[in-house]
């Protein structure tokens, strides 16, 4: 399979990009105090960085259809759930901050429902 970035559409490289975001926040801290943080690895992140790993073997290894803007739409969804909910027990805990990770994580879910959009619109025709 030969592909150069000229072969890339817009939606491929925002589902791309998602993808890495998601990866990238997972393995970031989750939750800071002043005297410690902790990595989403340790907890909830487990499960974004496997949905980010997901879509990005989803992009790699599938031909695209017109499922694969949807099912990366919806992983996208699943992914702003775990790290929103996240977000919000950090949120309510007085001796907790959310931490980098999970607002990188939360904008590569972001891209992921933009970019899954986008692919599932340009199937449509």
């Amino acid at each position: 399979m030969d592909l150069s970035l000229s072969d890339v559409s817009e939606s491929q490289a925002a589902m791309g990009l998602g993808a890495l975001l998601v990866l990238a926040g997972s393995a970031l801290p989750w939750w800071v105090t002043p005297v410690e943080s902790s990595t989403g690895l340790a907890g909830d992140g487990v499960f974004t960085m496997l949905f980010g790993a997901v879509v990005l073997g989803i992009l790699v290894f599938q031909e695209a259809n017109e499922r694969t803007g949807i099912v990366v739409a919806g992983f996208g969804a699943l992914t702003a759930v775990v790290a929103g909910w996240f977000w919000y027990g950090t949120a309510t805990d007085p001796t907790l901050a959310a931490g980098t990770g999970v607002y990188l994580t939360l904008l590569g879910a972001a891209t992921l429902l933009a970019g899954g959009w986008m692919s599932h619109r340009e199937t449509q025709g």
